[in-house]
This record gives structure tokens, C-alpha cells and sequence, in this order.
């Protein structure tokens, strides 16, 4: 669901004519962004503080009119209040209507964190040489590699978790890829966590880069970006220039 069709629903909520199946699509984004509970209710709060200030002022001026006689001098002071009251009705529409700007436009990132993860996602793409053949079989090696390549990242998995604690991080990488692919978020943060921290020149930053999407993904932008800054900062780097253009989305 984009922005402006969650404003289309939470506006409809406010004034109560959301359809049956529009409250079901509400209620199944909550249930996903539980914050939009809270931006539902402080635009509730907001409107209803808006009409009753107006209610009081319109009725408070509407009842001098009616009470008192109107010399042309005092009705010209009475349609003067008019028009104050009505300009400060539209500042606070208007403030309102930056309130709300500002607060969905901070909440657009992590809406689009998979979409951001899909644009920038590709695969990693493998030899089929690995610097530790003493602990993983040449012909397991090459199964895990050729299950990874056809996108069967469960069957890749499955091949290498039994020789994943000699793997070298090529291998490590490739698992941690695997992982991601099928949502298994916090395998691979163990997978590319164990290359980062071996500060190995090759493949550390692949791991950062390939852990700053899934933190994108999960929507957890702060940490990510913590990642893409070291990536950014170091023209050597491995995806400087996709670091560098992916912060820009922030």
C-alpha cells in the first residue's frame, strides 16, 4: 500500500465511511506498521481540536449577532472577527496539514524498505573454487554452488549448514545470500556478522553491503546506515557507488 492510498483510508476512518473491505485493508496494514495506530489517533485528536475551537468562535460571534443591535460600525467590527476567526481556522488547517505531511513523509521510509531492497538487491556470483576444500567436499561445494545459482536457497542451505562451521567466508557469504533470499534474517546477520568481524579484505565488504538490504528490508534504516557509511566513506570499497546512491534514498 502506498502513501497515498493509506491517507485516502486513515482520512476515511476519521470521518467514519470506510467500506467493509477498505477496514479490513486498514486494519491488516496496522497490524503490520502498528504506528499507524498512533498516527490515526493524533489525526483524530487534531480534527476534533480544529472543529470544536471553530464551533465555539463561530457560535460565540453568531450569538452577538443575534442578541445585540448592530449599528453599521459594530457590524463591520463583528464581520472583522469574522474574518480573523476564519484566518485562524485556515492557519491551523494549514498547520495541520504540515503536521500530517511531516509525520506520513517520516514514515515513508520504512514503507518502502522492501522496495528499496529489491531494487538494489543483486546476487552475489560465485567461483566454483573455495580456499577450504579440506572441510567441504569438492562435490558437496559444487551442489551448494549449483542449488545457489537456480535460486533453490533452501536446498542450498540445506547442502551447507552441516559444514558451515569450517566454511570459509566465500562460502559464508553465499549461505548468508541464501539465507536473506528466503527471510531467514537473522541466519544471515550470523552468517555475514562472522565475515565482518574476521575483517577479511575480500569479502567484508560484500557482508556489509549484503547486511545494510537486510536491514533495509526489516526496516531498520538507523543500522543499515551505519554500514552503507563505511562503504561510502572508502572509494576502494567494495559497492562504494551503491552505498553512496542508496543513502541518497534516506
Amino acid at each position: 500500500m502506498d502513501k497515498q492510498e493509506l491517507d485516502k483510508l486513515i482520512d476515511k476512518s476519521i470521518l467514519g465511511t470506510l467500506t467493509q473491505n477498505e477496514k479490513s485493508q486498514l486494519e491488516a496494514y496496522i497490524m503490520e506498521q502498528p504506528t499507524t495506530k498512533l498516527e490515526i489517533k493524533m489525526r483524530t485528536d487534531l480534527m476534533k481540536g480544529l472543529e470544536y475551537n471553530a464551533d465555539q468562535e463561530l457560535k460565540s460571534i453568531l450569538n452577538k449577532i443575534h442578541n445585540e443591535e448592530i449599528s453599521g460600525k459594530k457590524h463591520n467590527g463583528l464581520l472583522k472577527k469574522i474574518g480573523f476567526s476564519l484566518l485562524a481556522i485556515s492557519i491551523l488547517i494549514g498547520a495541520y496539514a504540515i503536521f500530517n505531511y511531516m509525520n506520513t513523509s517520516q514514515e515513508a521510509k520504512p514503507i518502502v524498505g522492501s522496495a528499496i531492497y529489491a531494487t538494489y538487491f543483486e546476487p552475489f556470483t560465485p567461483s566454483l573454487e573455495t580456499r577450504s576444500s579440506d572441510a567441504i567436499q569438492e562435490v558437496t561445494y559444487k551442489q551448494f554452488i549449483d542449488a545457489y545459482r537456480n535460486k533453490d536457497y533452501d536446498k542450498s542451505l540445506a547442502i551447507i549448514k552441516p559444514l558451515i562451521s569450517n566454511a570459509d567466508n566465500k562460502t559464508l557469504l553465499i549461505a548468508g545470500i541464501s539465507a536473506m533470499e528466503i527471510d531467514k534474517h537473522q541466519e544471515a546477520f550470523e552468517y555475514f556478522d562472522k565475515i565482518i568481524t574476521s575483517n577479511d579484505f575480500y569479502f567484508i565488504d560484500h557482508a556489509k553491503w549484503y547486511k545494510s538490504l537486510v536491514l533495509i528490508k526489516t526496516n531498520k534504516i538507523n543500522e543499515a546506515k551505519v554500514l552503507l557509511n563505511d562503504l561510502a566513506n572508502n572509494p576502494e570499497a567494495d559497492h562504494h557507488n551503491e552505498s553512496v546512491s542508496l543513502l541518497k534514498e534516506f
